[in-house]
């Protein structure tokens, strides 16, 4: 499957505005909001009159001998139907109507674009997953597609120059001035993903009407992110302020955030230190310790994780990560002790270790 011609979201884009439309598309990934908007503007383009009788979007009970049957029906007054499957299942389909699609995929109507669709299942075309079943039915449909002449794209978060200058134009439309190094702070503050950032760019202009979006205006409307509230909780352990490291842990524990997960995120921080310290001793640069770990569109961490990693020795730093195993295993594990306070103790030992080299 590694022959497989999977478009990127730009490349989809590129395809869908040059006014081609292929029979059977395969949409999936990690960004639901470009997803649907790629979806709707393939939908538009085949759908010219009466949407409401050419346009069907199917969400469940999937009967796979009705949709074909749909798919080599005539529109009504328009170019072409368009029959919209969202979250196939296809680990829940009988070998017999697997068989039945990918006949429809190899050989598919010139009256019809079908779309499958996926935001909420995940899908991996590679030859390991967690369903043998689902991975094999995936490929042998996507196979089939690209045999069809049909169109595989796989659409995830876009990079974060792109993200900034989406929310840059997005708060221009509504009447507001965003700049480049704020819609970044708005990515770090609120996450990466398309669909939270526009909500809250929403929520922004909202408030201000017009006018210039600062740091400020997204620390005071916009939601945090459970990683930001977390990241900001590390950022005062390192920084040895016990009264605001202690203030985010009882509100995380508040919003119900799962004790395991804010250890997690906080080990997570503590190892993007420990990279970046050694990164540091041995002459590597931010850009190849990103590449090496992959972190694409979190790079940006690594650059707050340099300035820690000047404080903190190799010791302190292995004492910590040892400090964050344990207190990961007391919470897996059959400790007596409350949750609650394993994760105060944990705080406290690491201020301890930031404030001083030594062993506890």
């Amino acid at each position: 499957m590694s022959c497989l011609r999977i478009y990127t979201h730009e490349e989809l884009k590129r395809k869908i505005k040059s006014g081609l439309i292929a029979p059977v598309y395969f949409i999936y990934g990690n960004e639901p909001y470009l997803i649907n908007h790629y979806v709707n503007m393939i939908a538009d383009r085949a759908v010219s009159a009466l949407p409401e009788i050419n346009l069907k979007s199917i969400d469940s009970d999937f009967d796979v001998d009705e949709i074909i049957s749909n798919a080599y029906l005539v529109p009504m007054m328009s170019n072409y139907k368009c029959i919209i499957l969202n979250d196939f299942d296809l680990g829940k389909l009988t070998e017999s109507d697997i068989k039945k699609l990918i006949d429809m995929a190899k050989n598919p109507s010139d009256v019809a674009v079908v779309i499958f669709k996926f935001t909420s299942i995940e899908v991996s075309l590679g030859n390991s997953y967690k369903s043998k079943k689902l991975s094999k039915n995936f490929r042998e449909i996507a196979k089939a597609i690209e045999e069809g002449e049909g169109i595989i794209a796989e659409v995830n978060h876009m990079a974060i120059g792109e993200i900034s200058k989406t929310l840059t134009a997005g708060a221009l439309k509504r009447g507001c001035t965003l700049d480049s190094a704020t819609a970044r702070y708005m990515i770090e503050v609120c996450s990466d993903d398309l669909t939270t950032l526009l909500c809250e760019m929403e929520k922004l202009c909202s408030y201000l009407s017009n006018g210039v979006i600062t740091k400020e205006h997204v620390d005071k409307i916009c939601t945090r992110s459970v990683n930001a509230r977390i990241f900001d909780m590390s950022k005062m352990v390192l920084s040895k302020n016990v009264k605001s490291s202690m203030k985010i842990l009882d509100d995380l524990l508040y919003q119900k955030v799962k004790e395991i997960e804010i250890v997690y995120e906080l080990s997570k921080t503590y190892i993007d230190i420990y990279r970046m310290s050694s990164s540091k001793r041995a002459n590597v640069s931010i850009g190849d310790v990103s590449k090496y770990f992959e972190y694409g569109n979190r790079d940006f961490v690594l650059k707050s994780a340099s300035n820690f990693a000047s404080l903190l020795s190799s010791n302190q730093l292995e004492e910590s990560l040892q400090a964050l195993c344990e207190a990961a295993t007391m919470l897996m594990g059959a400790s007596k002790m409350k949750k609650s306070d394993v994760l105060k103790t944990l705080i406290l030992r690491l201020i301890l270790i930031a404030s001083k080299e030594v062993t506890i």
